[in-house]
């Protein structure tokens, strides 16, 4: 509400103190709002000031910008410029850098080429003395060498004439003793036909008496025997024949002694003339003991009784030829033999030769491997047989059980005849050994999977002989599929067993001179022959060759001179290549001394493959139960081939 107006009378009633307070606070006021009016100019003056400077300034600023945005423009125009000048002052340095880099490559290049050039030309005068002084020094090794070697030719002359005539003086000497070993042979032949004769006669006489004596004593017995049983004096003439046919082989004893040791030094007589070497061979005397044997049963069975009697009544051989002696040896073999019938007779060969196919020396050689080899295949496990029932594995009762011909892989598997390393077409369910992955697998078509046979002889030692047996080969063969896993086969001519898959190594240490020391004599011996007769495309021929060369340098070759050999041994004609390989002394000598080494393979198994056991079981009787037809059209009996 605005303020009321004091009238004068009412001013004048106040009091003068508040009056001239009234005052002073009025005057007070009116300066404040002086002040506040001044104070509202100043502000509306600067504020015009304020508002004219800001729009100073904001031409100002207009105007700088503008300028600052032209100062962009020809800052970035410069930039460009300035980056272009950088790029072709970079590029004029690259220039200038590859001139000189070229530059001096050229010069090194000229550097390289002079000293090149300075070393080679010195170096091929060097070379040039150094051949000349070879070429001397060659030359006068070479006229040492040739007047060494005139030297031993000419001693070599005089041994080869001196051997000669040793040679001649033994060769007559040898014909000397031979003429008289003649005249022996003859005259014992003769003696031996006499007393033959005699024998023959003898038993003739013999015959003739025995004859006579069972007739006078048959009557005698006859006319002097009482009316009823007389068991003791029905004996009378069985002792009487027993006594009279001792005293008979008493006299024959008698008569035959001398005939029975003189026919044995006949024979050595014989063997002697007819034998090239030195030592008869001991087997060659065979014949003439069964001719002996052969004489002495006659003799026995003449004098046995009255049964023989018919049968031996024949005059005996009589000076007949050894090849007769032989016949009828066989012939009384053949009578004292029981007789058999013929189907059980071809069984029984058939059983004999299949084992001695299987359980043969060669065959049992891997129980002679040194203990050192056996060490190495320590470390590997057998895997064991779930499913093969034990009826299907070979056992020494039934070595031929799983044994097949080999004809059934080649039909059945596409197996390459004749051939160790080949391939066979399986389906992969046949390698499963999860149900699973079989019955998955089963409809694959089949798959080519390598396989080896292995051949049971000395040159595959220690191979198993059972389904999942680790074990290892003696040789230096080449064309096995090494770290790769083979279906393996063990075979005997025309039969093979499987006995799995086998991942085969070669083992970089070979058979030691210790080990190869370790084996068997026989066994050495072997290795020996094998060795001598080993052929051009042989994986031993190599060793062969550098037993023979070692020998002759008494210290081991390199493996480039062996190269060199087997060239020359390929370019060669047979002679030359029959003289390039040792004999057997000397491929054992070699091996003894350590101048070549046998390599080894050790085989792992991973896996039995018993489904593919099986199926080779199943297809076993396809090949083995056929009926043969004999040669008057009437078939055989099958024969049981599952033992």
């Amino acid at each position: 509400m605005p303020p009321s107006t004091i009238s004068d009378a009412e001013w004048a009633s106040i009091d003068p103190k508040f009056r001239f307070e009234m005052k002073r606070l009025r005057r007070e006021r009116d300066d404040i709002a002086a002040e506040r009016d001044a104070m509202a100019a100043e502000r509306n003056t600067a504020v015009d000031t304020a508002v004219s400077a800001r729009a100073r300034l904001q031409e100002d600023y207009d105007i700088l910008c503008a300028e600052i945005q032209q100062a962009h423009v020809d800052i970035m125009t410069k930039e460009l410029e300035r980056a272009k000048l950088e790029k072709d002052i970079a590029s004029t340095r690259a220039e200038a850098t590859s001139l000189v880099q070229q530059l001096q490559e050229a010069h090194q290049e000229n550097d390289d080429s002079r000293a090149f050039v300075e070393s080679e030309t010195g170096a091929a005068l060097k070379k040039k003395d150094v051949k000349l002084a070879q070429a001397c020094d060659r030359e006068d090794r070479l006229v040492a060498r040739l007047g060494q070697a005139e030297a031993n030719e000419r001693e070599a002359r005089e041994k080869l004439v001196e051997a000669r005539q040793l040679l001649e003086e033994t060769r007559t000497h040898a014909q000397a003793e031979l003429n008289d070993a003649r005249t022996g042979r003859d005259q014992a032949l003769s003696e031996r036909s006499e007393l033959e004769g005699i024998v023959a006669d003898k038993d003739h006489e013999l015959i003739a008496l025995r004859k006579g004596l069972q007739e006078k004593q048959i009557s005698a017995w006859t006319i002097s025997a009482p009316v009823g049983p007389a068991p003791r004096e029905a004996e009378g003439p069985e002792a009487a024949r027993t006594s009279e046919d001792t005293s008979d082989t008493s006299r024959k004893t008698q008569v035959s002694s001398k005939s029975l040791t003189a026919k044995p030094q006949v024979g050595l007589i014989d063997l002697t003339l007819e034998s090239d070497n030195e030592q008869p061979d001991r087997a060659s005397c065979a014949p003439v003991k069964s001719s002996v044997s052969s004489s002495t049963s006659a003799l026995t069975k003449a004098m046995s009784g009255p049964a023989s009697t018919q049968r031996n009544a024949t005059p005996g051989p009589g000076p007949s030829t050894l090849r007769n002696r032989e016949k009828s040896a066989k012939r009384a073999r053949e009578e004292a033999e029981p007789e058999v019938h013929m189907t059980a007779k071809r069984a029984k060969l058939s059983s004999r030769a299949t084992q001695a196919d299987v359980f043969d020396v060669d065959a049992q050689a891997h129980d002679h491997v040194p203990s050192s080899l056996r060490h190495r295949v320590e470390g590997m496990r057998s895997l064991a047989l779930t499913q093969i029932p034990s009826n299907m594995l070979p056992t020494p009762d039934k070595p031929t059980a799983g044994w097949v011909k080999r004809t059934l892989l080649v039909k059945k598997w596409g197996a390459r005849a004749k051939v160790s390393v080949t391939h066979l077409s399986v389906s992969s369910h046949l390698l499963e050994a999860d149900d699973c992955h079989a019955s998955r697998s089963r409809q694959e078509p089949p798959t080519k999977y390598p396989a080896v046979f292995l051949e049971l002889d000395i040159l595959h030692l220690g191979i198993p002989s059972r389904p999942g047996q680790p074990g290892l080969m003696i040789t230096n063969r080449e064309d096995i599929p090494f770290d790769t896993p083979i279906l393996t086969f063990v075979c005997k001519e025309s039969e093979c067993l499987f006995i799995g898959r086998y991942i085969f190594k070669r083992e970089e240490l070979a058979v030691t001179q210790q080990e190869w020391k370790g084996m068997p004599q026989w066994l050495r011996r072997k290795w020996a022959h094998t060795l001598a007769d080993a052929h051009k495309n042989s994986e031993h021929l190599p060793v062969a060759l550098s037993l023979l060369s070692s020998l002759l340098c008494e210290k081991n070759v390199y493996k480039s001179a062996v190269s060199n050999l087997m060239q020359t041994y390929n370019a060669g004609t047979t002679y030359q290549r029959q003289q390039m390989r040792p004999s057997w002394e000397l491929a054992l000598a070699g091996m003894d001394k350590g101048y070549a080494f046998l390599g080894v393979i050790t085989m792992e198994p991973i896996s039995v493959a018993e489904r593919l056991y099986k199926e080779i079981w199943d297809h076993r009787g396809s090949h083995r139960d056929r009926r043969k037809t004999s040669r008057k059209g009437k078939k055989s009996e099958p024969m049981d081939e599952s033992s």
